[in-house]
């Protein structure tokens, strides 16, 4: 339980760095100590997260989390994603089954934007979020 709890303040913290509607959803099903909690990790671990994309074909691609970026910029880097795991802050804390569908990759060097990722992916985190609450 107390893992769980622990993965709970994690994806708020990371959702309301990078995508805070994605947790309005939840904001009526969990304590405001979660949120409070969650506030504390957004400040010690705002720069700790990465992504570890894998295609249809078995390649791998790996991206820090830019979880402040907002603007999409397309690089044309369109791929085949089956699988997304997403670390924060030190471990993995989503790892998501994608039907495979193509995705752009808005990237910028190592850094890819955890926003439109994450809103690419929107369903499967609203699947995997369910589980939590």
């Amino acid at each position: 339980m107390h893992s769980h709890n622990n993965d709970l303040r994690n994806i708020i913290a990371l959702f309301s760095l990078s995508n805070p509607d994605l947790i309005e959803s939840m904001k009526h099903k969990v304590a405001e100590s979660e949120f409070v909690a969650a506030n504390l990790i957004t400040s010690i671990h705002s720069n700790d997260a990465s992504a570890y994309i894998k295609a249809v074909d078995d390649q791998h691609y790996q991206f820090n989390l830019d979880l402040k970026s907002r603007i999409y910029q397309s690089k044309g880097d369109w791929v085949w994603v089956k699988q997304v795991d997403i670390y924060f802050p030190q471990k993995t804390l989503l790892s998501l089954s994608i039907k495979p569908r193509v995705i752009d990759l808005p990237y910028t060097n190592n850094r890819l934007c955890a926003h439109w990722l994450f809103r690419n992916i929107s369903n499967e985190l609203h699947s995997a979020i369910s589980s939590y609450l």
